[in-house]
């Protein structure tokens, strides 16, 4: 059921040639399979998590403007590539 909807996104970053990505997920999404088929595809891009609201937030990068934005809500069934969202600094 992920599969088809990640398979999109991983096509839709490689015809971007995006190589900062920033990944918008909650604590019970899926990443991995993101990472894996990007893998699989020769995509080379790097993946950090933005709007992070638990106590990890401290972490982020406050400079950090990725070129798109990944949002993953698997309860929701939204998969979507959001083309150089800006990115809020803590």
């Amino acid at each position: 059921e992920l599969y088809p909807s990640y398979q999109q996104l991983v096509k839709q970053i490689k015809a971007r040639k995006c190589a900062e990505i920033g990944l918008q997920i909650e604590f019970d999404d899926w990443e991995y399979p993101l990472w894996r088929m990007l893998q699989n595809q020769g995509v080379m891009c790097q993946i950090r998590h933005i709007e992070v609201t638990n106590e990890t937030k401290k972490l982020a990068l406050k400079d950090y403007t990725p070129c798109a934005v990944v949002k993953i809500d698997n309860q929701a069934k939204e998969y979507k590539l959001i083309p150089k969202e800006p990115v809020s600094k803590p």
